[in-house]
C-alpha cells in the first residue's frame, strides 16, 4: 500500500468523525477541522509528483537538508524524505501538523523558527505563499527564508498568477471536482472572486455523501488568498536579497486545463 493510499484510509476515519459534527453547520476551517476533506481532494499522485519533480530539478547534487514550508498533511513531505537525507516540515495549522507528523519531523510554526544558515533548500509548494497576508508578513517570511538558508542555498515556490484571475466585472472562475474514497464521495465546487491588488476570495463548498446510505452533508469555507504577476514576485525576491531569480508557468502532469493558473519561482541566496 502506498503512503497516499494509507493516508486515504486515515481520511475515511477522519470523515467518519466529521460527518455528524458537520450536520446542521454552514461553514468550517479548510485547514483545521476540514483537513480530511482537503486530504481527499488534494492527494492526487500527479499533483504530488509534479511538485516533487520541480523541487528535485531545483536541488543541487549536494542538497542534504530541506525545509518544506506549508507542508500541509505531508503528502509531498514523504516524497522529499525519500529523496533527501534530512527533511523538516513546517505548518501553522495544528490539524495539518497532526496528520503530517506520521511522515516525519514536523513543527507547528513559521519560517522564522528555522535556525540561521541551516537549510540547503526551502520549498513552499501548493501556493503556500499566497496565504501569507498582509505585505509585512510576506516581507518577514522571505527575509526569514534568506536567513535560514546556507549561502548558495535555494528557494522554490509556486504562486497563483494574477493574469489567470477574471476581471472584476467578469463572472468568477469556477471549478467542480469529485473524488471517491472507500466510504465517501466528496464533491468540491469552488470559485475565485477577485478583490484588490491581486487578492481574491476562494469560496469552497463540499458535498460529502456516505456511500452506504446516500446521506449527504454540505459544508462551506471562504479563504483570502493573494496572487502575483511573475515580474512582481521577482521584485519581492530581489528586495529580500535573493539572486539567480527565475519564473516559469506551472504545469501539472497529465493536466489538460488550458493555460497555467500558477507559476513557479526559484532563487538563490548569495554565496
Amino acid at each position: 500500500m502506498s503512503l497516499i493510499d494509507s493516508k486515504l484510509k486515515t481520511v475515511d476515519d477522519g470523515i467518519d468523525d466529521l460527518f455528524t459534527h458537520l450536520r446542521g453547520r454552514d461553514s468550517g476551517g479548510i485547514y483545521d477541522e476540514l483537513v480530511p476533506l482537503y486530504m481527499a481532494m488534494y492527494s492526487a499522485d500527479s499533483r504530488i509528483h509534479t511538485q516533487m519533480s520541480m523541487v528535485a530539478k531545483c536541488a543541487r547534487p549536494t542538497t542534504a537538508k530541506v525545509c518544506e514550508l506549508g507542508c500541509g498533511h505531508g503528502a509531498l513531505l514523504s516524497h522529499l524524505q525519500a529523496e533527501f537525507p534530512t527533511v523538516i516540515g513546517v505548518d501553522t495549522s495544528r490539524e495539518m501538523c497532526r496528520y503530517a507528523s506520521d511522515t516525519g519531523a514536523v513543527i507547528r510554526s513559521t519560517a522564522q523558527a528555522i535556525a540561521p544558515s541551516s537549510i540547503d533548500l526551502t520549498a513552499a509548494m501548493g501556493t503556500t505563499i499566497g496565504h501569507i497576508l498582509p505585505d509585512q508578513r510576506l516581507t518577514e517570511t522571505l527575509d526569514a527564508i534568506v536567513t535560514h538558508l546556507h549561502p548558495g542555498g535555494k528557494f522554490i515556490c509556486t504562486l497563483h498568477d494574477t493574469r489567470s484571475l477574471p476581471e472584476s466585472h467578469a463572472p468568477p472562475y469556477e471549478r467542480s471536482q469529485t473524488t471517491t474514497t472507500e466510504r465517501y464521495q466528496i464533491r468540491q465546487h469552488d470559485h475565485r472572486k477577485p478583490a484588490t491588488n491581486g487578492e481574491f476570495e476562494w469560496h469552497v463548498k463540499f458535498d460529502v455523501t456516505r456511500r452506504s446510505d446516500g446521506d449527504t452533508v454540505t459544508i462551506k469555507n471562504t479563504t483570502s488568498l493573494r496572487s502575483f504577476r511573475p515580474t512582481q514576485f521577482r521584485h519581492w525576491l530581489s528586495e529580500a536579497g535573493f539572486e539567480q531569480i527565475q519564473t516559469y508557468p506551472r504545469r501539472v502532469s497529465g493536466s489538460t486545463n488550458g493555460p497555467a493558473r500558477a507559476f513557479v519561482a526559484s532563487a538563490e541566496k548569495p554565496a
